[in-house]
């Protein structure tokens, strides 16, 4: 009875004590393909501009992101919803009356950076960081 094909393929490879008896010897190995060089593609002509349209405004977002970045870190969920109310009702925009914890940092991210000049939102920063190094509350109570 013969061995071949019995064990694995590692077995009939050359350097296996095996393979001396059933003297299996490793195929020379066909040269590797030749790489093509690519095809050097020509340069097109840009495409022409679509018809001149209305212009989107593109807002500079840097403050209002540090104004919800500030809350996110130093507010709690109770006052970020006082906040959004105040936000909302001092810009005229209508806010969710009782919005889920979860998304309430996201509907401040969104009111201001969609409705809070840039000014404004460097002004509010200004004061929130100055009522919290004076050790006061960010949200006044009163207010509430």
């Amino acid at each position: 009875m013969g061995l071949h094909n019995r064990y694995p393929r590692y077995f009939y490879k050359r350097g296996n004590l095996l393979n001396t008896y059933l003297g299996h010897t490793n195929a020379p190995q066909a040269p590797a393909p030749a790489r093509r060089k690519p095809v050097p593609t020509t340069r097109r002509e840009p495409s022409p501009q679509p018809a001149a349209g209305p212009k989107l405004r593109v807002r500079d977002t840097s403050a209002q992101r540090r104004l919800a970045d500030f809350a996110k870190e130093h507010m709690s969920e109770d006052e970020a919803a006082d906040f959004v109310r105040l936000l909302a009702d001092d810009l005229g925009v209508p806010a969710r009356p009782d919005p889920p914890v979860s998304s309430i940092w996201i509907d401040l991210e969104r009111l201001v950076t969609a409705n809070l000049p840039r000014d404004r939102a460097e002004r509010f920063l200004g004061v929130l960081i100055h009522r919290r190094a004076a050790g006061r509350p960010l949200i006044d109570p009163n207010r509430r």
